[in-house]
């Protein structure tokens, strides 16, 4: 019973882990100054980690951690592909808020201020 607490204790550090890695990367997107710049060494951290377990451990793990270690990495592989997605969406300028933002700052250069207004003939 002791071999099965220490997969659970290592899968619940991991789903942690992959939480808080989530919600770095949420506040990147959402310009938040807490976060500046995107968590890509946690990612690479968390990612290795993974990739080292399921080639190495898993194996020999029992059906039911084997079952919630497929199901943490899946969300991980699933979450990696979307946050690259929308790291290429940000370097391309087709991100929705910086989209927004841009059409925010057109539309307002658009409009004449009220001195300008006043100023025409």
């Amino acid at each position: 019973m002791a071999v099965r607490a220490g997969h659970k204790d290592e899968l619940n550090d991991i789903d942690k882990r992959l939480d808080e890695l989530r919600r770095r990367f949420e506040l990147y997107f959402q310009g938040s100054p807490e976060q500046k710049t995107p968590p890509t060494v946690v990612q690479a951290q968390v990612g290795g980690e993974l990739r080292r377990m399921r080639e190495d451990e898993v194996r020999s793990w029992n059906t039911i951690d084997r079952f919630r270690f497929s199901q943490i990495f899946a969300r991980f592989v699933s979450m990696d592909r979307l946050w690259a997605r929308t790291l290429k969406q940000i370097e391309d300028g087709l991100y929705k808020r910086d989209r927004f933002k841009s059409h925010q700052a057109k539309k307002k250069a658009a409009t004449p201020t009220e001195t300008e207004v006043g100023d025409r003939p």
